[in-house]
Order: C-alpha cells, then structure tokens, then sequence
C-alpha cells in the first residue's frame, strides 16, 4: 500500500488487510477490510470503547463477505489493488500524525482516519453503542467530573468539550488536557449533581456527533469534601 510511513504495528494491519482481501477473492483492500483487522485486533476494547464489540465485530465481518468476489483473484495469482478510499484514509492519517514528532502512522491514526470514511461511519452508525460519557447516578450530591485519556480521541477534541461542555478557558483546558495525557486522568469540574447531568448530556452529544472515543464519568465526592461545589 502506498502512503504515508507506517509504524510497525500500523503495518501489520494493513498488511493483514491485504491478506483478508485476498483470502475474500476481492479485487481491492477497502477501509473495511483494515477495519476488520483493528476489530479482530487484541486492543479492540480500548480502540472502539464506546461501541458493543460484539455487535460491531459481527456487522463489520458480515460487510466483508458481502463485497463482491472477483475470479481473477481465485488462484491467488493476482493480488489486491488499494482502493481510492483507503488511500484517502492512508492519507488522513498521515495527516493526524504529521504535527507529531514521531512521523509514523500509528493504530491510533488509522481508527481516527477511519471515522471520517463514508461507508465506515454508515456501518459504524448501526452498531450498538456505548456511551463513553457516563451520565450522573440519580439522587443529588457533587461530583468530581473525570476525563481519562483514550490515546485515540486527538487532543483538539477534548480541549473542545472541556471548554464548550465544561466552560473552561482555553489556557485551563488545554493544561488539563496535558495532565489527562500525562497521568491517565484527571478532574476537570466539581459540580453539583443537576448541573452536572447537564454539562455531560453536553459533552455527550459533543462526542456522538464526533464518533468520539472520549471517556468521562462522575464520580461522587464524599460530604465533607463537598463544600466547594467547583475544585
């Protein structure tokens, strides 16, 4: 596949991409034979976390053995050409990693490079979802509002949702934004219970319309801790 330099791991999945195509008979690799490979990946869980795996495993495999099967390809002789639509992926993300600097295309690129293909944003559209923004258990309270970090959603993003959702300043988000990526997580908003529910449906319809892979949850502050509602 020509494009962009992939890391190791990268390369690994486009080239099992390949292989998948040519084991299906079809005359090109498509993005969702590469989104087949990251599915079928042992870091599935993390890469597509707020998506029923299950259900998007049997969707994706089942898109797969619907393409059409070419006889030219049946012996094996021939193999699979890119396809215009993976190089534009290929491309995209080599487009995410470039401000980077390491310059690779890693796994993370791809999946991101994926969600802004057309037909893989329609398959992803009729899988079973789970939010990755949890919504604050009934009853009152404060909160500590917790961003973790994904390695997958981009770092714009959630400066975005911590500034629109969560009414931080940009210079706050994006200091926040680096501890998330530092250590793991971090606290963004202490917040009564209400206003939380509200702050998170919003950061929630952020990340849907984005296919946003970002985790954020409420996590309940014990009474005594409670006395400032905003930390």
């Amino acid at each position: 596949m020509g494009g962009p330099r992939l890391d190791a791991h990268a390369a690994r999945l486009c080239s099992g991409a390949r292989d998948l195509a040519r084991a299906h008979q079809h005359e090109t690799v498509d993005p969702i034979h590469l989104l087949a490979m990251l599915v079928a990946s042992a870091e599935a869980a993390e890469l597509f976390a707020t998506f029923g795996l299950d259900d998007l495993r049997l969707r994706v495999d089942a898109r797969v053995r619907a393409l059409p099967v070419s006889a030219l390809y049946r012996d094996g002789s021939v193999e699979p050409t890119s396809s215009s639509a993976l190089q534009v992926v290929l491309t995209r993300a080599g487009a995410l990693r470039g401000w980077l600097t390491v310059r690779a295309v890693a796994k993370e690129d791809l999946v991101l490079a994926l969600f802004e293909d057309r037909a893989v944003a329609a398959l992803l559209d009729t899988v079973e979802r789970r939010h990755g923004v949890e919504d604050v258990p009934p009853g009152d309270g404060v909160f500590d509002i917790v961003f973790h970090d994904d390695d997958v959603t981009t770092m714009e993003l959630v400066v975005r949702v911590m500034c629109e959702a969560f009414d931080l300043s940009n210079a706050d988000a994006t200091h926040r934004m680096l501890v998330v990526h530092r250590s793991g997580s971090a606290v963004v908003r202490r917040l009564p219970a209400a206003e939380a529910r509200e702050r998170l449906a919003h950061a929630r319809a952020m990340c849907l319309a984005s296919r946003s892979l970002l985790r954020i949850t409420a996590e309940r502050v014990d009474p005594i801790e409670a006395r400032e509602p905003d930390a």
